[in-house]
């Protein structure tokens, strides 16, 4: 019975399956490393979507910041197409091994053709911007921007503290 009895919790554990979807790590780099309060920070790459500020979120030092753009080029629409005609998730490689020859090189390319092909993903180019929020403190802080595809890693970033003076000496405090 004793035995049955430490066996009971063990058994109330199940497995648990990651919902079906697969999210992506974003790719994203900031374009400056620091800023001051209210100024707009731009960060590139992605896979960012075409739901764009809808659905993207950018946290600085835990605080929402408001996003105020994002922008993908023509290609990244036709990309997204051959992306999923090739059932490829929407972020890392994609071969498109499952598309016809002439597809597959018209989306992807062909790095070992001479001259090498360029496809259409290759001119998918992705920014966001987002703005610092006004009551941020300064100091090292992270960034960190998610969207319907994922969610990118912390980006290090500092909030830049204005300089005041003091009414009495006139110095920079």
């Amino acid at each position: 019975m004793r035995a049955l009895l430490l066996l009971l919790p063990l058994s109330a554990c199940g497995v648990v399956s990651a919902d079906s979807y697969r999210a992506c790590e974003l790719d994203l780099t900031l374009q400056t490393s620091a800023g001051l309060p209210g100024e707009t920070v731009v960060a590139d790459g992605g896979p960012l979507t075409d739901a764009g500020v809808r659905d993207t979120r950018v946290e600085l030092g835990g605080e929402t910041a408001a996003v105020v753009s994002v922008t993908r080029a023509d290609a990244c629409s036709q990309c997204d197409t051959c992306r999923s005609e090739a059932a490829c998730a929407p972020c890392g490689l994609c071969d498109g091994r499952i598309l016809d020859q002439a597809r597959r090189i018209e989306c992807f390319g062909d790095p070992l053709a001479s001259p090498a092909v360029e496809g259409l993903c290759a001119g998918c180019t992705e920014s966001m911007s987002f703005t610092i929020p006004s009551d941020a403190p300064p100091g090292a802080t992270t960034v960190w921007i998610t969207n319907g595809n994922g969610s990118s890693a912390p980006l290090p970033f500092e909030v830049l503290g204005q300089a005041t003076t003091t009414a009495d000496t006139g110095s920079a405090r």
